[in-house]
């Protein structure tokens, strides 16, 4: 399939002209981890007595601005090719977490998700001012996690 669709283009690729484009983006990144949660067994403080055991969440959620740049080349009327960089915002969060010696402490945890993309881009023209296009790739982000506590 690859070898007839690069026969069938050779030719109209070679009298084209390559035109270049960029453009961004500019939304929100919502932004979910769920953790497992901080379990704190029930502690007997005498006969009959006990303080009732807890589980506390440590999921962290929300959204930040997220942010795209993208560059791409038209290599011909019906196709053309990109990259781009992805900012998908950092979420900040308190969750609960134990300290080395078994103390409840509240800890600041934060997500921040970047990523790269190269997509082609199948062009059909509508009419001399508009055109529908799809786009089909990959996209490689990274997870950069942090904890403070």
């Amino acid at each position: 399939t690859v070898a007839a669709l690069a026969v069938a283009w050779a030719a109209p690729l070679g009298a084209a002209e390559f035109t270049l484009y960029g453009g961004g983006a500019l939304g929100y990144g919502a932004q979910a981890l769920d953790q497992p949660p901080l379990v704190i067994p029930p502690i007997i403080i005498g006969p009959g007595q006990e303080i009732p055991g807890q589980v506390l969440s440590r999921d962290i959620d929300g959204t930040d601005l997220a942010l795209q740049a993208f560059a791409g080349v038209r290599l011909h009327r019906y196709a053309a090719v990109e990259v781009g960089y992805a900012d998908l915002g950092s979420v900040n969060d308190i969750v609960p977490g134990l300290t080395g010696g078994g103390q409840l402490q509240q800890v600041e945890e934060s997500v921040a998700i970047t990523g790269l993309e190269v997509m082609l881009v199948g062009v059909w023209p509508i009419n001399r001012d508009f055109e529908a296009f799809g786009k089909v790739g990959l996209f490689s982000w990274e997870n950069d996690r942090s904890t403070d506590g």
